[in-house]
């Protein structure tokens, strides 16, 4: 009996895994790094999007564990380190604005509003208004003059004292950004944060995806850092 309810379970744990990928058309995938260490191991569908059950390692063997849906995280993801909320889970949701989609952890509210002519998100952390990000999109035209990193250096200087403390380019789930990080904090407030900026250029919708992660300078930096680029790198363009 023992034999019997183990296999219904194995059975029943593939048909899981199968039906993540939308068909049987789905290729396995793995890597290992040079010490022979498992780094990933999943499933990728016909169309190269990545589905079905994931597990990641790094070279401490810290897991990271559970299942895509058509490239995007699906449901309650397991990781060996706690994570930004204190616990060992996520459970991730899949959220869209109107010219793309990302993952978004279900403990995060979503804001969206529009400002002089300019389309902003806010996706706010229930538990604690000092990890939040913001999608703002840029329209192409009104920027032509300007010189996009100085722009956002100056902009950002309105609303705080920030330090640039690195800048580099970057690629995106194959879309050029430039990546700003400042150390940043409010006029006549000690207290410093980071805050990490994300140019994103579309071709695809001739706009800028400006997206933005502000986290306090403490112990849990780490932990908010990881999360915003679970979100940040789950982008995909409709």
């Amino acid at each position: 009996m023992r034999l019997m309810n183990k296999f219904y379970w194995i059975l029943l744990f593939n048909i899981c895994i199968l039906s993540s990928c939308g068909d049987t058309h789905y290729t396995e995938v793995e890597k290992y790094y040079k010490s022979g260490l498992l780094e990933y191991r999943g499933n990728i569908d016909k169309n190269g999007y990545r589905c079905g059950f994931w597990i990641y390692q790094d070279t401490l063997r810290n897991k990271i564990k559970g299942n895509y849906v058509d490239g995007f995280k699906k449901g309650v993801w397991t990781y060996d380190k706690k994570v930004y909320n204190g616990k060992n889970s996520v459970f991730w949701n899949i959220d869209e604005t109107k010219l793309f989609k990302f993952n978004l952890p279900d403990d995060f509210e979503i804001k969206e509003y529009s400002h002089e002519g300019m389309d902003f998100i806010q996706a706010e952390y229930k538990d604690s208004i000092e990890l939040n990000l913001n999608f703002i999109i840029l329209d192409k035209k009104d920027l032509e003059t300007k010189n996009m990193r100085e722009f956002l250096i100056e902009e950002t200087k309105k609303n705080a004292e920030v330090r640039v403390l690195e800048e580099k380019n970057i690629t995106v789930n194959d879309l050029n950004a430039l990546r700003i990080i400042y150390e940043y904090s409010l006029f006549n407030n000690e207290a410093k944060a980071y805050f990490d900026q994300y140019l994103i250029n579309s071709l695809k919708n001739d706009c800028y995806y400006l997206v933005s992660c502000y986290y306090p300078k403490e112990k849990e930096s780490a932990d908010y850092h990881r999360i915003f680029s679970e979100i940040l790198f789950s982008i995909q363009e409709k």
